[in-house]
């Protein structure tokens, strides 16, 4: 009886040992394949066309939340935060808050998709502005970084 309740131990960590490592595998998979396969940013391909699009897509469709020049909705907060009735400020995208600390494949997923922050109101442009239009805004949002933060975002992100 022991030695039945031995095997059927050793078989149930096995099996639970295999989800794992399945688990594991597609996890990284389909990170491997989002990194490989995401559209991302290069940064380094901006032209002054490009640039003038953004502004105006970003002026047209990101200003009224993010506010002029990218300065964010509250120059106090400017990583966003609350406002008094529990709703999400827009942070400044200038490089005065967070955006570059995330990837190009990341900034451009958070403008195509949406914010998965809990409550976020910041939701996908996917059916609203193409991925050049995308791209666009994000050459447009870099280029008011001030040097030293694009310095620190190349370095950070090659590619970027």
């Amino acid at each position: 009886k022991k030695r039945e309740e031995k095997r059927q131990e050793k078989k149930a960590l096995n099996s639970m040992l295999t989800a794992l490592v399945v688990v594991a595998v597609l996890g990284w998979g389909g990170w491997f394949a989002y990194r490989q396969f995401a559209p991302g940013v290069d940064f380094s391909a901006v032209t002054p066309e490009a640039l003038a699009q953004g502004e105006t897509l970003f002026n047209r469709n990101c200003a009224a939340c993010h506010g002029p020049n990218a300065a964010g909705q509250s120059t106090a907060e400017p990583r966003g935060g609350q406002t008094s009735g529990g709703g999400f400020l827009a942070p400044a995208l200038n490089g005065r808050a967070h955006s570059w600390h995330h990837a190009p494949d990341v900034l451009f997923g958070i403008v195509k998709d949406g914010s998965r922050a809990p409550g976020s109101p910041m939701r996908g442009w996917k059916d609203r502005m193409s991925d050049e239009e995308i791209r666009a805004v994000l050459f447009y949002v870099q280029n008011l970084w001030p040097e030293v933060v694009k310095l620190r975002y190349r370095k950070t992100f090659p590619s970027g």
